[in-house]
């Protein structure tokens, strides 16, 4: 079987771009479970906006979509895979301009940063292997990495 046809402006099959997007991404060597959250999220936005026939209407349910109540980040990991969709269909020429384009990040709030008690640090820095294998040195060592700039933010906004 050939090519799948080009999508039109005015007649959308995202569902087949998908399917070829996925086979795209995996020839460049994406992970089984990076692949699996494209086509989680890229669904997701297609079942949520059944009718899309033309270009018209699958910008306006993107606006639709991202205008839909979500936590900032929730928002930015959602935009994030939908604009490497949309713009992986625009090179290809299924699509004449990502719909995406103009749909902004969220702001997150880094200001809910908590304080972790002592002893449970202490408790985590504890757990085996920490230097018998090079994974567990590599864990340990991150650990301690993600500890220290904790503490280096922390000690920032005093």
């Amino acid at each position: 079987m050939g090519r799948i046809a080009k999508l039109n402006p005015r007649v959308l099959d995202l569902s087949y771009a998908l399917d070829e997007f996925l086979l795209a991404r995996q020839a460049d060597g994406l992970a089984p479970s990076t692949l699996e959250v494209y086509r989680r999220h890229v669904e997701t936005f297609l079942k949520a906006s059944p009718n899309l026939t033309t270009y018209e209407a699958l910008r306006k349910a993107v606006i639709r979509y991202f205008s839909q109540p979500c936590s900032p980040a929730y928002h930015n990991i959602k935009l994030r895979h939908l604009k490497a969709f949309f713009n992986w269909c625009v090179a290809e020429g299924y699509l004449p301009a990502n719909p995406t384009a103009r749909i902004k990040k969220a702001k997150e709030d880094l200001s809910n940063i908590r304080h972790v008690p002592l002893e449970a640090i202490k408790k985590l820095l504890q757990q085996p292997p920490h230097k018998q294998t090079y994974a567990g040195l590599r864990d340990y060592c991150l650990l301690l990495v993600q500890i220290d700039t904790g503490q280096g933010r922390e000690n920032c906004s005093r």
